[in-house]
């Protein structure tokens, strides 16, 4: 397991130690995307593809500290929450910090507490592969003393459901804390099996204790559906984001960007200038803030339901008021794409690149990652 996760280890951690570094907000038009690597595992023993048998790893959430770059946490899919502290060493070490100590090891988010740097919370629940293989979701897992001991906290709200995004916040304390999913498993069952209300916003004043659903409550504002990605907004404690993509059923005509400016209470869909919406498996967001220009920048990354392919990379100045288009790596032409991640460093994206041949052979779990950015001059 480890051996497979290294390659796909190395290139996210390297993402998220540029996540410090501040950049300005120059005009976009006609963005260059640049491939930034990493290669993958090669001759590995389980798959079989074309050209030395390439292969990665699952490693689904990465949590850096703020102060400390040597200090880095990483969710896999099925395996748990690692820690280094040497994260900026030419080989890090890693060592396990959930074996044993929780009921299932699959980790889907993985965030630190912007007020308590040794509180961690972890959403569980698997999503290997897109079949689910693991862990269906058992609660929200946090850690008060920096991975030493684990608390599984409001299993009943989560049990089968998979914590997508888990974001704890500085308002009241740190005990505001919201997390989402996107699917709901059948009570007992596994695999492609939903229930209706499928996912959604899910909002915490207890310090992840307890939670409510907030999509489709009927004053919120989000509407009766999954919710693919949350991201909060370094340059304001009290302003989120969500991203609904279209149900497994189609689109509801409520597809697109939502932000709350109250912490997760309301929110108000932002979606001018966003195409591909209702065609949408997932919707990726990323927030990066530039302290010094008191500026806020968001992105969004629209992936298509029918074949996984990258629809578009679009970016907004004005707090999703409007959206421009970044245009998508020329790669994917022959290609099709499954975004995994994105980091607003240069604006970083994560994807996993599958060709034809590839899906063939060696089945949807023999991937190769691949790392693409738009160059800090250009958007």
């Amino acid at each position: 397991m480890m051996s497979n996760a290294g390659s796909r280890v190395a290139c996210m951690l390297a993402l998220v130690l540029g996540v410090g570094l501040a950049w300005a907000t120059p005009a976009v038009s006609a963005p260059r995307w640049v491939e930034e690597g990493p290669g993958p595992i090669l001759n590995s023993t389980l798959a079989t593809v074309p050209g030395n048998n390439p292969a990665s790893g699952a490693i689904n959430a990465i949590a850096a500290s703020r102060t400390n770059p040597d200090l880095v946490y990483v969710g896999t899919v099925n395996g748990g929450v690692w820690k280094t502290t040497n994260a900026t060493a030419d080989n890090p070490s890693w060592s396990p910090l959930t074996d044993r100590r929780l009921p299932g090891l699959s980790i889907n988010s993985l965030a630190i507490s912007p007020v308590h740097a040794r509180i961690l919370f972890a959403g569980t629940g698997s999503t290997s592969s897109f079949v689910f293989d693991g862990s269906p979701g058992f609660g929200v897992a946090r850690s008060a003393d920096g991975g030493h001991s684990w608390d599984v906290l409001a299993q009943d709200t989560f049990a089968g459901r998979r914590i997508n995004s888990i974001v704890p916040s500085a308002l009241d304390g740190g005990n505001v804390i919201l997390a989402a999913t996107l699917f709901d498993s059948n009570p007992g069952g596994t695999g492609f099996f939903f229930v209706l209300p499928a996912g959604g916003i899910f909002r915490s004043t207890d310090g992840g204790d307890s939670f409510l659903r907030v999509s489709g409550n009927g004053s919120s504002g989000l509407p009766n559906q999954g919710v693919s990605s949350l991201v909060a907004d370094p340059g304001n404690r009290n302003r989120f984001y969500a991203a609904v993509p279209a149900t497994i059923f189609g689109a509801t005509g409520n597809e697109g960007v939502y932000r709350s400016d109250d912490g997760g209470v309301s929110w108000t869909a932002v979606n001018t200038g966003l195409t591909g919406l209702d065609s949408s498996l997932r919707i990726l967001l990323a927030v990066h803030n530039n302290n010094s220009q008191r500026t806020s920048v968001v992105y969004a990354a629209i992936i298509a339901n029918a074949i996984p392919t990258l629809l578009g990379v679009f970016r907004s100045d004005d707090l999703g008021a409007t959206w421009m288009p970044l245009g998508v790596p020329s790669s994917q032409s022959s290609h099709s794409v499954k975004l995994s991640g994105m980091v607003p460093s240069r604006l970083i994206l994560w994807i996993q690149m599958l060709s034809s041949s590839q899906v063939m052979q060696a089945g949807p779990g023999a991937v190769i990652p691949r790392c693409f950015r738009v160059p800090v001059d250009e958007g």
